[in-house]
């Protein structure tokens, strides 16, 4: 499974647009959030769309995306399929939220180190102790990066369904109070009405007495 993932030409585009979005200071949760609640089958449109909803305008996406849905041979992929890339991404090719991506470079039989924010490559045969330390330092900086935006995506996500709750049973509230104030109105020219046909019926009672008095008179 490691060789195929760090030679698969899906897992590393995954890798390298998690690398992105690390770049871009966004969490990889929001972007899976936002395509899970508009789309089933991810396509090249609404990959685009996800991304500039995070507000990331980089055209080398596009070109990730080709490779990503490579996957299927289709042009078109699902969530869970990019939650599976997600996966084998952040085991193989570089922990979520790091800069500094590890794959196989094709027909050279060697690893790349990938820092997918500056573009720089070292390949493995020119990697040293110094090199491995700058890329560990750097990796792990990104990590806690990201553990502060995840915590901060969260909580913001909490809130804001909070809000939205808090505002769906003012909804309830007004729309139960408007209901109970149309019932009493009703109610109450029902009332009104009972009362004008009474006392229409009081006035031709009258009426039929005065007439009945004026005819006896009569």
């Amino acid at each position: 499974d490691k060789e195929k993932a760090l030679a698969s030409p899906s897992v590393i585009s995954y890798g390298l647009l998690d690398g992105k979005l690390a770049a871009h200071g966004v969490v990889p949760d929001e972007f899976f959030d936002i395509l899970r609640n508009h789309v089933v089958s991810v396509t090249a449109d609404n990959f685009r769309s996800a991304l500039m909803s995070c507000e990331i305008q980089d055209e080398s996406c596009n070109d990730l995306f080709t490779d990503i849905a490579d996957l299927k041979k289709n042009g078109s992929i699902t969530v869970e399929d990019l939650y599976a890339l997600r996966r084998l991404a952040n085991t193989y090719i570089g922990e979520e939220g790091t800069l500094w991506k590890m794959y196989e470079i094709p027909d050279h039989e060697q690893l790349l180190f990938h820092n997918v924010s500056s573009n720089e490559k070292i390949m493995e045969d020119c990697l040293n102790k110094k090199e491995i330390r700058r890329i560990a330092r750097e990796n792990i900086e990104a990590c806690e990066m990201l553990r502060a935006r995840r915590k901060c995506y969260f909580e913001k996500k909490e809130a804001h369904k909070l809000m939205m709750e808090e505002y769906a049973s003012m909804s309830i509230q007004s729309m139960y109070h408007q209901w109970k104030a149309r019932r009493k109105l009703r109610s109450q020219m029902r009332e009104l009405e009972r009362m004008r046909l009474l006392q229409s019926r009081k006035d031709q009672s009258k009426a039929a007495s005065v007439i009945q008095s004026a005819l006896r008179n009569y």
